[in-house]
């Protein structure tokens, strides 16, 4: 038997909870303000509803064209489609995702493709030169030629299409902005030379009005390519502005940037105009290439600064972007009209005083954003609705290219 004293038991603790252990405090990770290059998208297809309401509904002779604030509506108009697929190269190199050996994921380059495809069918549609498509068969070769033209849907899809089989192929982000610039030079630079051929001589009009302006159309991927090739190179620069801590230095640095490209490209202008074959300098210089790179810079800084004015409203502006291919559609149709339907330019075709003009262009705005900002929140609060919208428009795109009007 053992006599050794008992061990008396501790008394166990009441219950209560333990002492905070300190933390070691971790600097915040810093996000990119993506809704800065949202505002700024939405804010180039302002741009873009402006000019051609303006340029489709007022009388000729009451457009500003000459003098100092003619200069500065010309300028404004020739930079819509630049700075437009600048962003845009800029948003793809931001949304790049690679493996773990440099890849681009293949649901990206799925949905780039995807979207690519979408916006150059959207394009040709708002176009279709026939009431069904049966009728196509009986098109004259003229209707043919002008439905080829390219437009900018078109433009954005196709240079869409060969940004992303560039990313396709690097293995690394660096090595993709590297190419990139090189490739939207090289467009810049081949743009006088390509422009010396007469393609329709030597290629179907189809794939000539890619490559040349003489069938009539406004674009072509020598320059406008080259845009969204400079964009994407830039993606980089611009993303670490983004996440520089100064909400400002995204802003400021793009207009000073800006501002030297377009000083450079004086200068170079100066020295070496003489170089390239002779050309139009307002079609195919590769010098307006680069003062346009400049300009579009220095606007998506301004656009910048008023984003940062309102941004309280950037999730509704990153919304609200995501159908920016929905509100550049419906102002067309408005404007435009189509194949099957009515236009706002059937009833006002250059007929408007500018003051005129200014309320209908206000007219088409709201309509435009009105449907896109309807669409945004069908999307977002009746997912339901939303899914039977794109259904009954399926259905009515079908009906009128197989039933007709």
């Amino acid at each position: 038997m053992n006599d050794s004293p008992a061990i008396p038991l501790p008394t166990p603790a009441p219950h209560h909870s333990p002492a905070p252990v300190p933390m070691r405090e971790e600097a915040p990770v810093l996000k990119p303000r993506y809704a800065v290059l949202d505002f700024a998208r939405l804010m180039a297809v302002f741009m873009m509803i402006q000019g051609h309401s303006i340029g489709t509904f007022v009388m000729a002779s009451q457009i500003p064209s000459e003098g100092f604030w003619g200069a500065i509506y010309v300028w404004l108009r020739g930079l819509t489609s630049p700075t437009f697929l600048l962003i845009s190269g800029i948003v793809n190199f931001v949304g790049i995702k690679r493996d773990e050996e440099g890849r681009v994921l293949p649901r990206i380059l799925r949905k780039r493709v995807r979207r690519a495809v979408v916006l150059i069918l959207i394009d040709y549609l708002l176009i279709f030169p026939a009431n069904r498509v049966w009728d196509l068969f009986s098109l004259q070769p003229e209707q043919w030629f002008a439905f080829f033209r390219v437009g900018t849907l078109n433009i954005i899809g196709v240079s869409l299409l060969l940004v992303t089989a560039l990313m396709a192929v690097t293995r690394s982000n660096r090595a993709f902005v590297l190419w990139s610039l090189a490739i939207g030079a090289g467009i810049a630079f081949a743009t006088p030379y390509v422009h010396q051929v007469n393609w329709f001589a030597l290629l179907p009009a189809y794939f000539a009005h890619y490559l040349s302006f003489k069938g009539g159309g406004s674009f072509a991927i020598f320059p406008h390519s080259g845009f969204l090739f400079v964009g994407a190179g830039l993606g980089g620069y611009a993303l670490r502005l983004l996440r520089h801590p100064n909400p400002w230095k995204f802003s400021f640095r793009m207009g000073e940037v800006g501002l030297a490209v377009i000083l450079t490209t004086i200068s170079a202008y100066l020295v070496a105009h003489t170089w390239f074959p002779p050309h139009d300098f307002w079609v195919s210089s590769p010098f307006l290439f680069w003062e346009k790179v400049g300009l579009s810079m220095v606007m998506i800084g301004l656009y910048a600064v008023l984003f940062h004015v309102t941004e309280g409203a950037a999730d509704f502006y990153s919304r609200l972007s995501r159908k920016n291919i929905h509100i550049y559609v419906a102002h067309i149709m408005i404007i435009f009209g189509s194949t099957w339907g009515w236009s706002f330019s059937r009833m006002w075709p250059n007929t408007l005083t500018l003051a005129q003009g200014v309320a209908a262009t206000a007219l088409v705005i709201a309509l435009s954003y009105g449907i896109g900002i309807g669409i945004a929140a069908a999307e977002t609060r009746r997912p339901d609705i939303y899914r039977w919208l794109r259904i009954a428009f399926g259905v009515g795109i079908a009906y009128v290219l197989f039933i007709g009007k």
